[in-house]
């Protein structure tokens, strides 16, 4: 989350994918989360990788986390 925040990558977590009316917002977002996912990504341990890495939204890999370890995910 420090990282995500630093990077100022966070608010792919905190916000929905605009409408694709708004082009120039949702192609930002979208390079965003997909920044935000390779982070996310690259920390977990292999196991988790192989699950995860379908998962093409950041904050879906986030709640995978977080349902798999039952809340104990620290978001710090």
């Amino acid at each position: 989350m420090i990282v995500l925040s630093c990077e100022k990558l966070k608010i792919v977590l905190d916000n929905k994918c605009p409408p694709t009316s708004q082009a120039e917002a949702r192609k930002h977002w979208e390079e965003s989360d997909e920044i935000a996912r390779c982070y996310i990504l690259a920390i977990v341990t292999n196991f988790l990788y192989k699950q995860l890495k379908s998962c093409k939204i950041a904050k879906v890999v986030l709640d995978k986390l977080e349902d798999t370890f039952e809340g104990q995910v620290a978001l710090v």
